[in-house]
């Protein structure tokens, strides 16, 4: 066998397994609908701010399901970029102010990452075995680690 041919077998079997997680994704989301555990939106709503999580982040959830049907949540919170540094013919008045905004930004940047970790937290007190009970429940099969967005905010 020619090291072409090699290289097709694997691109065809790559190809198969590429096609074989898009499959699992959506059967994962259907099974996950089935038990009522898919659009919780309004009340993972609440949740955000219970966890302190700022207005002016954008929220992305997702889920990640281990071989043992184990739920965890990644919550990532995006806030406003900081403003660019003041040019260097700047007042100092103009400089300060732009060094506040700056400092600001970054609190409130690890304000976003620490309730987004409280928030992950309570996702899986509130949702993790009920996910898995629901995942077992459906048969499904899973060999790998398997991350699945779940929502965003």
């Amino acid at each position: 066998m020619s090291s072409v041919d090699r290289l097709f077998k694997l691109a065809d079997r790559f190809a198969r397994k590429i096609s074989l997680g898009q499959n699992v994704a959506g059967d994962f989301q259907n099974a996950l609908q089935a038990a009522g555990l898919w659009d919780k939106s309004s009340e993972v709503a609440p949740m955000i701010a219970a966890a302190g999580i700022p207005d002016e982040a954008a929220i992305a959830i997702n889920f990640v399901i281990d071989s043992q049907f184990n739920v965890t949540y990644n919550v990532t919170a995006t806030t406003p970029p900081p403003p660019p540094p003041a040019a260097p013919d700047a007042t100092p008045a103009e400089k300060a102010e732009i060094q506040k905004a700056i400092a600001a930004a970054t609190a409130l940047q690890k304000r976003a990452t620490v309730a987004a970790a409280k928030l992950a937290g309570m996702l899986k007190a509130k949702y993790g075995a009920a996910m898995k009970a629901a995942l077992v429940k459906a048969g499904m099969a899973i060999t790998d680690t398997m991350a699945v967005k779940w929502l965003t905010f």
